[in-house]
C-alpha cells in the first residue's frame, strides 16, 4: 500500500488527510502524522494501517460520538453524518455505531418512544412521523411506534391527538363564539395544514370544548 496523497485541512485541528493507493482513508493531525512518521510516496504495511485506524483513528471517532451524545440524544442517523462530516470513513463509522449499540448508547426505537411520548399532546401524528423520519427513523417503525402509543391511550379512555386540537386552538384563539364560519374555516385549514384529522378538528370546534 502506497501513500498517494497527503491533503491539508484547515480547522481548529490542521488535519493532514492520508490517501492510500488513491482512496481517502483517514485523517491525522500533525502530532500524530509526526508519530507515525508518514509521508507521501511512503510504503505503509497493513500492521501499520491497521494499527493507525485501531489506535488513533477509532478512539479518535469513538470520542467525538461519545462527546456528540452527552449533550443530547441523537439516533443513529444523526451520528452518522456528524460522523462523516468529522472526516471519518464508512467502515470506521459502523465500528462506532457497533461499539455504541452494543453499550445502549443508541438506540432509535428508543428515541422515538421518548419523542412521540413528549410531543402527543403537541403535534398530529402526521407532524410528529415527519420528524423522526428527518431523524432517520424508518417510517414503518415510526409508525409502529405511533400505532402502539396512540393505541395504548385510546384502551386508557384517552384521545391525545383531540388533546394536541385543543392546544392548539387555545394558542391561536381564546374562545370561537366571536367568529364567523370564514374565519372557523381557515382554523379548520390550517389545524389540518399541520396534519391533524379533519374529522377531529370538526368536533373540537364544533363543540368549542377547548
Amino acid at each position: 500500500m502506497i501513500i498517494t496523497g497527503l491533503q491539508a485541512v484547515k480547522d481548529k485541528t490542521e488535519k493532514i488527510k492520508v490517501f492510500i493507493d488513491g482512496e481517502y482513508c483517514f485523517a491525522l493531525n500533525l502530532e500524530e502524522m509526526e508519530q507515525y512518521m508518514l509521508y507521501e510516496g511512503q510504503d505503509i504495511d497493513e500492521e501499520l494501517y491497521r494499527h493507525i485506524l485501531d489506535e488513533t483513528v477509532f478512539p479518535k471517532a469513538r470520542d467525538k460520538a461519545l462527546a456528540i451524545l452527552s449533550r443530547s440524544d441523537k439516533t443513529e442517523y444523526e451520528l452518522r453524518n456528524k460522523l462523516k462530516q468529522d472526516g471519518f470513513t464508512d467502515d470506521i463509522i459502523v465500528r462506532v455505531m457497533d461499539y455504541l449499540k452494543s453499550y445502549g448508547y443508541i438506540n432509535d426505537e428508543r428515541y422515538a418512544q421518548a419523542y412521540i411520548y413528549a410531543n402527543k399532546q403537541k403535534k398530529s401524528k402526521l407532524a410528529i412521523k415527519t420528524w423522526l423520519m428527518q431523524k432517520g427513523i424508518a417510517s414503518e417503525l415510526a409508525d409502529s411506534l405511533i400505532d402502539r402509543e396512540y393505541r395504548d391511550d385510546t384502551s386508557e379512555g384517552s384521545d391525545y391527538e383531540l388533546e394536541a386540537i385543543k392546544r392548539a386552538l387555545a394558542k391561536k384563539v381564546s374562545s370561537l363564539e366571536s367568529l364567523d364560519d370564514k374565519q372557523k374555516q381557515k382554523l379548520i385549514a390550517s389545524l389540518y395544514r399541520k396534519g391533524f384529522e379533519l374529522a377531529k378538528i370538526k368536533r373540537v370546534i364544533k363543540n368549542d370544548d377547548f
